[in-house]
């Protein structure tokens, strides 16, 4: 590794700006370290990367060619264990398991747009009082042949039992399940008939569709004693969990009687675990990994270096949450809105996206990384996100989310904080959350000390982290606490969900906050009322109008600094995977193997 990397090269030109990329307060660790030990090579070729070598996705569908193995890699380590219906962070959430319902596969260009369709089940209908949802399965679904599920045919007991277990033992279920929270809106789930069952809701909520895409998923009955769902798969989709050896890979083997026809293409897909950054880009360049093992400070040079490999652009946000939320215990500072307004204020935006996103790496380049600013509904979310850049459509409150060093002093001054202040900012220092981690906490750090005010870290191991902060006002808790946090996410795979599970009491994340500085735990009575507003409103575009005006009122009180910018980066590819970017964003069974292309055919 280099100290010349791109991260190195970034961190030289800025450490001299108002001491942004300078160690924060008592940190306890070495932010220039953390910059200029990148993984990068700047070694290698010297040639630009231009605009013209960025992949445009092709439909190869008349070429595809049935059979090969995928080389992937398992992002987060070993999983911890199977059992989607205990815990919704288990090692095969997206392919062991399926869901009801899935987010449409879109062809290229067409745009995502969060529509939702059947997976395993062929058809649904929501009562006009939309307190009942009529479900039906898809005819001849097989469970996994082997032992004991045999290749028995889905049906709506399956479904029962899931929904039962995993309302009485997922984390999740708080946000759908009525017996684990009065605010979920799933009373009980009933079997019809062999194919079809009824969901029955105590209320309507919009979040019930979303929450069926990304929260429950169905497991055979077997589960329940045939066989150990924290160690062994036996489920149904694309392809079917063969092989699994600790520390080594997991091998994925094609469902032959999946229901889209001739679908997957691809025989095997052989997932390396590899969590070590230098040891994926190792294997990437050797053409043992296909897909995208190359983090943002060496995907410049790797191109470079092996031009024939794919960059492949983002087509969403970046979906990172990482943000700021404070506690309001005792004498806690951010019991005043100006104190978290000017907290956000003198966070410079323009420079985050260069240091964290990397966007200065890609414009040496000629190529511009598409960047946005985050609100409390993040950038990721069309429709619903509501750009603080556009002035005239969000309102005076865009001030809080905008730069002024000037302005933020003055806040600071009313709040009786004219000499800036000392805060305890907590933070996780386990390797667990998204890898700029542990950079945003320096940078956000040494931004603050352009007003005075001086974070104190508190770093501490992922437990500890959770009981003390994460969860410090969540799930029932309250006993809070009176300084920041740097959190790593705020949950939820749409709009309404994320805002649930952060900014709603009964959330599964809720972070706290208060209009008067009392009673953090139960949150700010607006706000509540804002999301139960638009958790009963089914129209979209007047759905969206709603959050851009909880996202107004909620920017002015600053109850979180949201992660400053996000990307839509690049990746790269081999070019032996067809089919890439053609169907998104459920498009991995459309894959095929190219055999004549690299690394497979070498160039």
């Amino acid at each position: 590794m280099s100290n010349t990397s791109y991260w190195g090269e970034i961190a030289a030109v800025r450490v001299s700006r108002r001491r942004t990329l300078a160690g924060g307060a008592g940190l306890g660790t070495a932010f220039a370290s953390t910059l200029l030990l990148g993984c990068g090579d700047s070694g290698g070729s010297k040639e630009k990367v231009s605009s013209g070598q960025i992949f445009t996705p092709r439909d190869t569908t008349s070429q595809a060619k049935a059979g090969g193995t995928l080389k992937d890699w398992q992002q987060n380590g070993d999983p911890s264990h199977f059992d989607s219906l205990a815990a919704n962070a288990a090692g095969v959430n997206s392919e062991g398991y399926p869901t009801l319902l899935w987010n449409a596969p879109l062809k290229y260009p067409a745009p995502l747009d969060g529509s939702i369709e059947g997976y395993i089940v062929e058809s649904y209908e929501l009562s006009p009082d939309k307190l009942q949802l009529t479900m039906r399965l898809r005819p001849n679904l097989k469970w996994d042949p082997r032992a004991p599920t045999g290749g028995r045919i889905i049906d709506a007991q399956d479904v029962v039992f899931s929904w039962q277990k995993f309302a009485r033992l997922n984390p999740a279920a708080t946000d759908l399940a009525f017996s684990r929270r009065k605010e979920a809106p799933v009373e009980s789930i009933t079997a019809l008939d062999a194919r079809s069952f009824q969901i029955k809701l105590v209320k309507p909520d919009a979040s019930l569709l979303p929450s069926l895409v990304t929260s429950l998923r169905i497991h055979p009955r077997e589960s329940d004693g045939g066989f150990d769902p924290r160690n062994v798969v036996r489920g149904y989709g694309p392809f079917f969990l063969e092989e699994y050896t600790p520390s080594l890979r997991l091998v994925w083997s094609k469902n032959p009687d999946f229901h889209i026809r001739g679908r997957p293409y691809i025989d095997k897909i052989e997932r390396a675990v590899i969590p070590e950054t230098v040891a994926r880009l190792t294997q990437f360049r050797g053409g043992n990994i296909h897909t995208n093992g190359v983090t943002l400070p060496d995907i410049i040079q790797t191109k470079k270096d092996l031009p024939q490999t794919v960059l492949f652009p983002s087509e969403t946000y970046d979906n990172r949450q990482t943000y700021v939320s404070f506690g309001y215990e005792g004498n806690s500072p951010f019991k005043d809105a100006r104190v978290r307004q000017a907290m956000s204020m003198v966070i410079d935006r323009e420079l985050f996206a260069d240091v964290i996103e990397g966007r200065d790496v890609f414009r040496k380049e000629g190529l511009e990384l598409p960047v946005a600013f985050n609100t409390v509904v993040a950038a990721t979310f069309n429709g619903a996100f509501l750009d603080p850049t556009n002035e005239k459509e969000f309102g005076p409150n865009h001030k809080y989310l905008k730069y002024n060093v000037a302005e933020a002093k003055k806040l600071l001054a009313a709040a009786g904080f004219a000499n800036g202040l000392d805060f305890e900012f907590g933070y996780n220092t386990d390797t667990n959350y998204s890898a700029p981690y542990l950079k945003v906490v320096e940078v956000l750090s040494g931004m603050w000390l352009d007003s005075g005010l001086k974070a104190k870290g508190d770093g501490i191991p992922y437990t500890q982290f959770v009981d003390k902060y994460h969860l410090s006002y969540a799930l029932g808790n309250k006993h809070g606490f009176n300084g920041a946090m740097l959190r790593g996410g705020r949950g939820g795979g749409t709009s309404l969900l994320s805002v649930i599970a952060g900014c709603h009491p009964s959330g599964q994340v809720f972070h706290g906050m208060t209009p008067d500085g009392n009673n953090a735990s139960a949150g700010d009575p607006k706000v509540t009322d804002m999301i139960d507003k638009i958790r009963q409103e089914f129209d979209i575009e007047r759905q969206n109008a709603m959050f851009h005006d909880m996202v107004r009122y909620y920017t002015q009180q600053s109850y979180t600094i949201p992660r400053p910018s996000t990307s839509k980066s690049f990746g790269l590819y081999w070019p032996v995977i067809g089919n890439l970017g053609v169907w998104r964003p459920n498009g991995t069974h459309e894959w095929w193997i190219d055999a004549t292309k690299p690394p497979l055919a070498r160039a």
